[in-house]
């Protein structure tokens, strides 16, 4: 939700909120950097805090290089299944919990690194919802929202 004050000190909701508290994204999961070969892994995603209460609405998506065979399987929190990749890939599961009563939305990421790439092993672009845009170039452990963050 943000808020602004205008002249006499009232403040004006100009977005999100509702009536409930602040929906707050959970912990990222873990990246995984998995071995060459490694056919699938699972992530699991942590829970959103606060909200109007009146329930949240989960959707995870995959990010994938173009024309990777990947597939995304799951529900929920979890745990959500990449299968079908191959080395050399990395790929970005942005999940998106939406509040039942007022559309607030909150995000998570997780990353999935076949083979070993790591650090300086070049620059991949792959596209996040919202214009937001995760770049491969050097290893972080989590992935910031709503910002252009390095990999």
């Amino acid at each position: 939700m943000v808020r602004n004050s205008d002249v006499t000190g009232f403040e004006i909701d100009i977005g999100g909120g509702g009536g409930g508290a602040d929906l707050v994204p959970g912990a990222d999961p873990a990246r995984q950097d998995l071995g060459p070969g490694t056919p699938s892994a699972d992530v699991t995603f942590n829970a959103p805090a606060g909200g109007t209460g009146t329930g949240v609405t989960n959707g995870v998506t995959l990010n994938k290089p173009p024309g990777s065979p990947a597939t995304l399987g799951g529900a929920g929190l979890g745990p959500w299944t990449v299968s079908n990749m191959r080395d050399g890939e990395a790929y970005v599961l942005i999940y998106t919990a939406t509040d039942n009563g007022d559309g607030q939305v909150a995000n998570n990421f997780g990353l999935v690194d076949v083979g070993g790439l790591g650090a300086g092993s070049g620059s991949q672009v792959y596209s996040a919802p919202d214009s937001r845009q995760v770049t491969r170039y050097n290893a972080v452990s989590s992935f910031p929202v709503f910002s252009v963050v390095t990999i």
